[in-house]
């Protein structure tokens, strides 16, 4: 019959010098106290758990919040008067909403985008203005998308950076060109409100996201300096593929 095992040597150390969980009220040693072999480094003091809903709360200044509230109700009042679409064929409809939605965009440009699109104004000073447009309707609407929705999403994208900025007391053009910061700062908020009314079948988790893609469209497509790529935009909003998983029950 094999002997008894004996118990071995008590290693931990003792209770009031353990590393203990988050938040835990017991007294721990030092940080320069080293026991049994093990430097014991307290635990940051943690007052309660956040929420999902507190945790989106990223913008808090109350002038850019009320700036952003300003900008999305912008947006949400513009109407557009569409083409007729009642007995005209498809291809028609789409090619006059396309050439609709590009009249409207050409006066929206700004300088900046103007020079990206089309190079130098300085080396084509000979060109008239009116040329000039033509050239960027033209460009404008090959990328209009189906019915040239692609186009009045950047309408209404400009619109809301318009509001914004005369809500922070901003010219428009000094909106140009947008760092990432800035651009950050759009997408944001409006993860945040979105994500706040809870609305539509993922309650909001994608309208940031879908900002973000109007940003894009804006610099690809459009000529606008916005800085839309880099950690700190990836990361102010949730990607679509991300929030597939978050569709709010029915």
């Amino acid at each position: 019959r094999p002997p008894p095992l004996r118990p071995l040597p008590e290693q931990r150390p003792p209770p009031e010098r353990a590393i203990v969980a988050r938040g835990a009220a017991r007294a721990m040693a030092p940080p320069s106290q080293p026991s049994g072999g093990f430097l014991v480094i307290p635990a940051p003091p943690r007052t309660g758990v956040l929420g999902a809903e507190e945790e989106d709360q990223v913008i808090s200044d109350p002038s850019v919040l009320a700036a952003l509230e300003h900008a999305y109700n912008a947006r949400h009042a513009l109407k557009l008067e569409l083409p007729a679409s009642r007995g005209v064929h498809f291809e028609d409809r789409a090619r006059a909403r396309a050439e609709h939605a590009a009249d409207l965009l050409v006066p929206m440009l700004p300088e900046c985008a103007r020079s990206a699109l089309l190079g130098a104004s300085e080396a084509q000073a000979w060109l008239p203005l009116a040329q000039q447009d033509a050239l960027l309707s033209q460009a404008i609407r090959s990328k209009s998308g189906a019915n040239g929705d692609r186009l009045y999403e950047a309408i209404k994208t400009l619109v809301f950076i318009s509001a914004f900025a005369e809500a922070m007391g901003l010219e428009p053009d000094s909106m140009w060109p947008m760092p990432r910061g800035s651009a950050a700062t759009l997408i944001s908020g409006e993860h945040q409100r979105a994500k706040k009314a809870g609305v539509g079948s993922r309650g909001g988790a994608t309208v940031g996201d879908n900002f973000r893609s109007s940003l894009k469209f804006l610099v690809e497509h459009l000529g606008f300096p916005i800085e839309v790529s880099g950690t700190v935009v990836s990361g102010a909003a949730p990607s679509a593929k991300a929030s597939g998983g978050l569709r709010r029950p029915t």
